[in-house]
């Protein structure tokens, strides 16, 4: 391998709502931006929703307000930044159908990119992306149920449901490649630190290989940890992506792009924070968020109940929001009991969605633990959203 090898990574695309004619904008990303990613031998965009030509592909989708798809000249955009791997695993890939996820493909092919988690079968969407003389391999799942997998009447992507698969795939990049890393579309919305389960589950890809975790789906930017000498990104926030239901939640304008350097003596990396200016619809280089700093698993348990009580602020302000006549003047104490229940569809035990785990967390504020933690700026960052 050569010296070294850099690859960027993006957090969350999607040119819909606020962002579907602003492909059209030739400055739609300032230099700064521009160069830090063509200062890489490699850039990975995570792409959500189908890029298609809207004027000649039929829409039918019941997702409403959730239907998020690009269209073609966004392209160009990708091309700019030189982003030649596209991220397909994630909850929008399949919003408009197999169509729409064949297209995406194809417009990958057109633009000489590679696509990465998504494809016509599971062999095709768990297919590893090898960059470098073997130095690097990529892989890229998302999560279960909203990540939809292929079946035989449709494409899609690779979730983690499939974990055997995964393993197998890291095996086989570990074969021939110097590193691994696994990009995870994962975690729940709009918090700021990774709940435990979703901690665990990252960590079980480190030990099944994976040297390096680069996350996104949450839509604001986590922190992140040093496992050894491997690394978890939990979220890289928002790139191009603004929606009402976006705008509704805290830190939703800023994100983060990340670039690891390979060499043979390890992995380092470098970042630059991202601002979306919302009165002019264009992204901006910013400073990186208090809440990207490493946190080490001592300081983790002493800030969880703090993201605990944050996510389940965030969580009520995205039931207001989706359905306010339903959730408009539910208390503090209804809310509890709503996302207590085990009747909700989104719930899955110990895997997403678990208030029973995040109240008892949160619950733990009283005793006051938190207070210890050297982070300063990551408490202060956090109080702001109880």
């Amino acid at each position: 391998m050569k010296d070294t090898l850099s690859v960027t990574f993006t957090g969350d695309i999607g040119f819909s709502r606020y962002f579907k004619d602003s492909w059209q904008k030739k400055d739609l990303l300032d230099d700064k931006i521009l160069a830090f990613c063509n200062d890489s031998d490699h850039v990975v965009a995570n792409v959500e929703g189908s890029v298609i030509d809207p004027e000649k592909t039929e829409i039918k989708s019941d997702k409403t307000m959730f239907l998020h798809f690009t269209h073609a000249g966004a392209c160009e955009h990708f091309k700019a930044m030189g982003a030649d791997v596209w991220c397909l695993a994630n909850n929008h890939a399949m919003d408009i159908g197999d169509a729409g996820i064949q297209s995406t493909i194809r417009h990958a092919e057109l633009y000489g990119a590679v696509t990465v988690g998504g494809g016509k079968d599971l062999e095709e969407a768990s297919a590893p992306v090898i960059l470098g003389e073997n130095t690097v391999g990529l892989i890229a799942l998302g999560y279960f149920p909203g990540c939809v997998a292929p079946e035989e009447d449709h494409g899609g992507v690779l979730n983690w449901k499939h974990v055997e698969l995964l393993e197998e795939r890291i095996r086989q990049v570990k074969k021939t490649c110097k590193y691994c890393v696994v990009i995870s579309h994962d975690g729940e919305e709009f918090t700021s630190m990774p709940q435990e389960y979703i901690r665990k589950r990252y960590m079980s890809y480190l030990e099944m290989g994976a040297d390096v975790i680069i996350g996104h789906h949450p839509h604001v930017p986590m922190n992140y940890e040093k496992v050894g000498d491997k690394i978890i990104f939990y979220s890289l926030g928002n790139f191009i992506f603004d929606t009402d239901y976006q705008r509704a939640q805290m830190n939703t304008e800023t994100g983060i792009l990340v670039k690891l350097i390979f060499s043979d003596e390890g992995i380092d990396f470098t970042a630059m924070g991202t601002r979306n200016n919302r009165e002019e619809n264009r992204l901006e280089a910013g400073e990186l968020p208090a809440i990207f700093t490493e946190i080490n698993e001592e300081e983790y348990k002493l800030l969880l109940p703090l993201a605990s009580q944050a996510f389940i602020e965030a969580e009520k302000k995205r039931k207001r929001f989706v359905k306010p006549e339903e959730f408009g003047s539910f208390s503090d104490e209804q809310f509890k009991a709503y996302l207590l229940s085990d009747e909700r569809t989104e719930y899955i035990k110990d895997e997403r969605m678990d208030f029973a785990y995040m109240y008892a967390e949160a619950e733990k504020i009283k005793e006051g633990a938190w207070k210890e933690s050297r982070l300063e700026q990551v408490k202060e960052y956090l109080l702001k959203q109880l």
